[in-house]
């Protein structure tokens, strides 16, 4: 992904004017910007304050911007650069709606990643360019960026291209010292990676104009400093490459994301995913430093998985912590209610956790092999129970178009994170969602009849099909135009 987004930051490099640039370029541009910031908010947020901040600059000095008169002030924005570069700051955002326009109500999300959180390192990792975490090199495996940013320093035409990478890794290194909440984690570093392939690229693209203006002197000059100075990158870059190449092949073929790796999961939960119960399976792994957890419904860890795609109820993240240190008494009914039927955790386990949770109340040891241990969660729900006036508790099991038959009055509850899209149809009438206590949706049914439990996406639906319709333009923007018939040599026609 930094490699393809190289043509995204030619245009930060000394903050070019955008007239020598033509429309299909532009909308290039938007195109790799708008991927980009699909796979990370945190681009996506740097993107639009990095336009937003020049198109004011560009307006306060380029224009008369005291104007007060509506139609004063779209004559001074009536000019293509202001359009160009309105066009850089928008069609990204509407690329990725509507989850863009979450990210615009709640920027605070914009510093937690998607799926399961990676922590950064400390400060000290993130100003040499390494980002840390679990799958990132030891800190001797150096990468040379730290070298071309301060080469471009020096050099006068990339000085300013060397100052916006200095704002962007001091920024990374300080948002890397605050601690967040992430999904399936405990509280830790901000992940500022986005930050940091900002800043390389940005020092990597600085360098290759710092070469390709220099080579042609050294070779007409006698030889001197620069020939010193050039030779002590070319090597470091080398030695660099040699141990990040090295790493790559075997320590850093560990990676978090594999295509084949080994099972996690039991075979005998593995299996109940094939019933119509599907019943969730909370894995857990705690190291001396940090706790982790995701939760399955009966599959290894994938990409994409909903449980974890989103930060997790804050009602189930808060029972996991209680239970880890012994003082969640109420751990295992609220995870009950979850729908969650099962605790793993995968050997080697932490033994006073395991301890812990034998003697916690609320859980039973289902088995302890080699592989792990298995506890079952106690009286827990199923994703769909119904409750009778009685307080009694009946899973309901819907068939493959989520319908099925309740016997009379009573709940409905649902053991997913509430959403007030999810709707309950009682003989074609429509019943409302309403939260209960642990946050989860629940239905108020009058009578007995036939349900079918949908969820109501038509305005993600609307949004989606926005988000497709933008996409397509913007290829077709970005395309190559044909000739018109009239430049069209005649020879080409005949």
């Amino acid at each position: 992904m930094a490699q393809n987004l190289s043509p995204v930051f030619t245009l930060l490099e000394k903050n070019k004017k955008l007239m020598n640039l033509s429309w299909r370029k532009i909308y290039a541009i938007t195109l790799l910007a708008g991927i980009a910031a699909a796979f990370s908010p945190l681009f996506l947020t740097g993107w639009v304050f990095f336009q937003t901040s020049v198109l004011v600059h560009m307006y306060i000095t380029t224009t008369n911007w005291r104007a007060n008169k509506w139609q004063e002030i779209v004559n001074n924005l009536n000019d293509d650069e202001f359009k160009k570069r309105f066009a850089l700051l928008i069609t990204p955002i509407l690329i990725n709606i509507p989850n863009s326009l979450n990210l615009i109500l709640h920027p605070i999300t914009s510093l937690r990643e998607p799926g399961l959180s990676i922590p950064s390192s400390d400060w000290l990792s993130v100003i040499l360019f390494n980002p840390g975490g679990s799958s990132s090199p030891a800190l001797y495996i150096f990468a040379p960026f730290l070298l071309y940013l301060l080469i471009s320093l020096i050099s006068v035409d990339q000085r300013k291209s060397a100052k916006v990478s200095i704002v962007a890794i001091a920024i990374s290194a300080t948002m890397s010292s605050y601690f967040i909440d992430g999904n399936g984690s405990s509280s830790q570093r901000v992940w500022s990676g986005s930050l940091i392939i900002f800043a390389q690229i940005l020092a990597l693209l600085s360098i290759f104009a710092i070469g390709e203006r220099i080579l042609p002197q050294l070779r007409s000059s006698n030889f001197g400093f620069k020939h010193i100075a050039s030779a002590a990158t070319v090597v470091t870059t080398i030695i660099s490459m040699v141990l990040i190449t090295t790493w790559t092949a075997t320590a850093g073929a560990n990676s978090l994301v594999k295509a084949h790796q080994e099972k996690v999961i039991p075979a005998f939960i593995t299996d109940l995913a094939s019933t119509n119960e599907k019943p969730k399976t909370l894995v857990i792994r705690k190291s001396p430093n940090q706790l982790q957890y995701f939760i399955t419904r009966g599959e290894d860890l994938k990409l994409g998985d909903p449980d974890i795609a989103s930060k997790t109820p804050v009602q189930v993240h808060n029972s996991i912590v209680d239970l880890v240190n012994g003082i969640g008494a109420n751990s295992g009914r609220v995870l009950g209610f979850y729908g969650i039927q099962y605790i793993y955790m995968k050997n080697p386990a932490d033994v006073g956790l395991v301890r812990t949770i034998d003697g916690i109340g609320g859980f039973t040891r289902s088995s302890a092999t080699k592989d792990g241990v298995v506890w079952k969660v106690n009286n827990s729900l199923a994703r769909v129970t119904y409750l009778n006036t009685k307080g009694k508790y009946f899973p309901i099991n819907l068939n493959d178009a989520s319908n099925a038959y309740v016997p009379g009055e009573g709940l409905i509850i649902l053991a997913e994170k509430f959403d007030k899209h999810w709707e309950l149809l009682l003989d074609g009438k429509l019943i409302k969602a309403n939260e209960n206590l642990y946050g989860l949706p629940e239905f108020k049914i009058p009578s007995k009849g036939n349900i079918s439990l949908v969820h109501n996406g038509t305005s993600r639906r609307a949004w989606v099909s926005l988000q497709l319709i933008v996409i397509i333009t913007v290829i077709i923007l970005a395309l190559p135009s044909g000739r018109k018939r009239r430049e069209v040599p005649l020879e080409e026609l005949t």
